[in-house]
């Protein structure tokens, strides 16, 4: 029973691992997109969003805890009350179903939170590359403009 729940616990630690990467992504991406639409940098939403991810992959631990512990209660019910509620092999997948599950939930919402956040940055980094072109062409357009006025100058001189 140890065996099992260790081996599921360094599953979920590997969950964790690509967790983490994708807090730290979303993290990074969404505090530069909060600060450029001009709002200010805040410790205590930063700290409640870092507890919101460890809660929730705490939840994602237990969770998969006990699925692993389902088919190992069962076979102490048959054990002690000669009764089957579900057979060993099917507990034993809705165990493993349930962990990988729990996986691809984490990690298709962080992954999506995260990648909405990069699209984010991307759009504010295009949208200043071309305010930075727009100004850089006015400003060529504004030389050449001082350019011929001063030839101008010159000739009516």
């Amino acid at each position: 029973m140890w065996e099992a729940v260790c081996a599921t616990l360094n599953i979920v630690m590997w969950i964790g691992v690509v967790l983490g990467l994708l807090l730290i992504v979303n993290t990074m991406c969404g505090i530069i997109c909060n600060i450029n639409k001009g709002e200010q940098f805040s410790w205590n939403k930063f700290f409640q969003g870092i507890g919101k991810a460890l809660a929730f992959y705490l939840g994602i631990a237990l969770l998969s805890v006990v699925s692993t512990l389902l088919p190992f209660v069962n076979a102490m019910v048959i054990e002690v009350f000669n009764i089957e509620l579900l057979s060993s092999s099917v507990l034993s997948t809705l165990s493993t179903a349930a962990i990988f599950g729990i996986a691809a939930a984490a990690i298709t919402v962080q992954g999506k939170k995260a990648l909405e956040n990069l699209f984010e940055l991307a759009k504010l980094s295009v949208g200043n590359i071309e305010l930075k072109k727009q100004m850089v062409a006015e400003e060529e357009d504004n030389e050449e403009e001082t350019q011929e006025e001063e030839k101008e100058e010159e000739y009516s001189e």
